[in-house]
C-alpha cells in the first residue's frame, strides 16, 4: 500500500472523526441549554432549590431525571400538557448521539488499522523485507519486526508502557527471548539499528534498567572480566514473569547465552570466565559469524565454551583465561584437527599459542583485548594462525 494514500485515509478518517463529534456534542448541548431556560421558566425557585443541594444540576441531568423533573413541576402547573414530550426528545438525541459514538469508535477502529499498516510500511524496504540495519555490528544480519500488538496483554500492561516505547520494550524481550542474547550491550546494538537511536543513549538503557529490570521482566546483572584491567558487563536473563509475557506474544524463549554457562560451566561461581565467554561470542556475531555458548560436541574428553560457525565452516573454541592447558589444546586438536582459542589480551594470547607450538598442535586464536580495540569497524575475528 503506497505510503501517500494511507496518509489521505488517516486525514480522511481524523476528519470524519472530528465532524461527526461536533454534530453530536452541539446537538446535545443546544437542547440542554434550551431544557435549562425552559425549566427556569417554568419552576424557577424549585431549580435553585436543587442546584444548593447539587452544583452540578441541571447540566449533568441524563434524560431520565429530566423527565422526573417536568412531571412533578408540571403536575402542579396548570395548562401545560404533555408533560413527557420534552424528555421523550432528549432520549431520541442521547440515542441518537449513541449512534454518532458507536461510528466514531468504528472510524477510530479503522485508524488504527491504518496506524498499524503505516507503522509496518516504515519497517520495510521497497522490497517488502524489513530493512538491514545500518549498524556495522550486526554486517551479517537482518534483523525483522517481531510481531507485537499495539498493546501489551492486559495482565501485564501496569508493568510496560504503551504505544513506541512499548514497542521497544518488546522488542527487547524478543531479542533475549528467541536469540539467546545475555550482553545488554549486544541487544542496545540491536535495537538502536532497529529504531535509529545510537545504542549508548540513556533512553534505550533506562527503558532496560529502570523499566524492563525494575517491573521484574528482566534480571540485569554486572560481572567482572580481567583483561590488562578490570572489566565490568551487564548481562540481562528473562525472569520467569519475562518467560510467560514472550509465551503469551507467541515467542517461546530459549536458553540464553548466559544460562547456559550457568548451567553448564559453573558460570555463576566462575564469573570472570563468563563474562570473557560472553564477551567473545558477541564480538564473534559482529564479524559475522553466528555464535554459541557451550555447544554440544558429543565428544566426551572436549567441552569447548564456544562455537562459531561462517561460510559452512564450524569451529569450536576455548575461552581461556590461565594457561599451561596441554591436556586441553591436544582433547580439542583430537576432536577437530586444531585448536582455537580466546585469550584475554596479547600478552596470555602468545603464551598461548606458545604452548601450542611446543606440542606441535595447529590452531588460531584472538584476544578479547584486540577484538575490542578492532570493534568500529570490526577487524577478522582471528589474529594468530599457525
Amino acid at each position: 500500500m503506497n505510503k501517500s494514500i494511507l496518509d489521505r485515509g488517516l486525514q480522511d478518517i481524523l476528519q470524519a472523526e472530528r465532524e461527526l463529534r461536533a454534530i453530536a456534542e452541539g446537538e446535545v448541548s443546544a437542547l440542554r441549554r434550551e431544557l435549562v431556560k425552559l425549566a427556569y421558566k417554568l419552576a424557577g425557585a424549585e431549580l435553585e432549590e436543587i442546584r444548593r443541594n447539587d452544583p452540578n444540576a441541571p447540566g449533568s441531568w441524563s434524560a431520565g431525571q429530566w423527565d422526573k423533573f417536568f412531571t412533578e413541576q408540571l403536575k402542579s402547573t396548570p395548562g401545560w400538557t404533555k408533560p413527557d414530550v420534552l424528555a421523550n426528545r432528549l432520549a431520541n438525541l442521547q440515542e441518537e448521539r449513541q449512534g454518532f459514538v458507536k461510528e466514531i469508535d468504528e472510524l477510530r477502529g479503522q485508524l488504527s488499522v491504518v496506524m498499524e499498516e503505516l507503522e509496518r510500511l516504515q519497517a520495510l524496504g521497497g522490497d517488502g523485507n524489513a530493512i538491514a540495519p545500518d549498524n556495522k555490528a550486526l554486517p551479517a544480519t537482518r534483523l525483522k519486526w517481531p510481531e507485537i500488538p499495539t498493546k501489551p496483554p492486559a495482565r501485564f500492561a501496569p508493568k510496560l508502557s504503551r504505544g513506541d516505547r512499548w514497542k521497544r520494550e518488546a522488542l527487547v524481550l524478543n531479542l533475549i527471548a528467541t536469540r539467546g542474547w545475555s550482553l545488554r550491550l549486544e541487544v542496545l546494538e540491536a535495537l538502536g539499528a532497529m529504531v535509529n537511536v545510537a545504542p549508548r543513549s540513556g533512553s534505550l538503557k533506562r527503558l532496560i534498567d529502570k523499566g524492563l529490570a525494575t517491573n521484574g521482566l528482566v534480571d540485569g546483572q554486572v560481572i567482572t572480566m580481567y583483561l590488562s584491567q578490570p572489566s565490568k558487563l551487564a548481562v540481562l536473563r528473562l525472569t520467569d514473569e519475562g518467560r510467560e509475557l514472550c509465551r503469551l506474544l507467541g515467542w517461546e524463549p530459549v536458553e540464553s547465552d548466559w544460562e547456559k554457562l550457568i548451567r553448564y560451566h559453573n558460570g555463576e561461581e566462575q564469573e570472570a570466565h563468563t563474562a570473557a565467554v560472553l564477551s567473545f561470542v558477541f564480538h564473534a556475531r559482529k564479524r559475522g559469524w553466528s555464535a554459541e555458548t557451550v555447544p554440544d560436541t558429543g565428544n566426551g574428553k572436549a567441552q569447548p565454551d564456544a562455537a562459531v560457525e561462517k561460510d559452512n565452516e564450524r569451529v569450536y573454541v576455548e575461552v581461556e583465561l590461565g594457561q599451561d592447558k596441554p591436556t586441553k589444546w591436544r582433547n580439542m586438536a583430537e576432536m577437530q584437527g586444531f585448536v582455537a582459542i580466546c585469550a584475554a589480551n596479547y600478552e596470555r594470547r602468545e603464551r598461548l599459542v606458545g604452548e601450542c607450538k611446543l606440542d606441535k598442535i595447529q590452531g588460531r586464536a584472538t584476544d578479547i583485548e584486540s577484538l575490542i580495540r578492532a570493534s568500529e569497524p570490526p577487524g577478522p575475528l582471528w589474529i594468530d594462525h599457525w
